[in-house]
């Protein structure tokens, strides 16, 4: 299931990501991060080309960008969750780098 998941994600983005049960209502991992995304300030003001890559992943790759993926074990909702996280860093002007990390994916 986790690894059909990540294809899912690798493949569509954000809306690869099928919702799930998750305290007895269905919840939207894609959904949560899409707004999350979209409801952000510093990304859109100081990296509009990495926001938009973040928001429709896998399209709009910058140059430069490097990602990778590991699994996480955390506790939600008082029961063991094993999460996706997807880093990705790119170069930025002035030499910083941005690094985001998406989870539960």
């Amino acid at each position: 299931i986790l690894l059909d998941r990540f294809r899912a994600y690798k493949a569509n983005g954000l809306v690869g990501i099928k919702p799930y049960a998750r305290s007895k209502k269905e919840f939207s991992p894609g959904g949560e991060l899409k707004r999350q995304i979209q409801a952000g300030k510093i990304l859109p003001k100081y990296s509009p080309v990495f926001n938009k890559y973040a928001a429709d992943y896998p399209h709009h790759k910058p140059e430069g960008a490097e990602e990778s993926f590991f699994w996480v074990n955390s506790l939600i909702d008082d029961k063991p969750t094993i999460a996706l996280v997807h880093r990705v860093g790119m170069p930025q002007d002035g030499g910083c780098e941005i690094c985001v990390l998406l989870g539960n994916v």
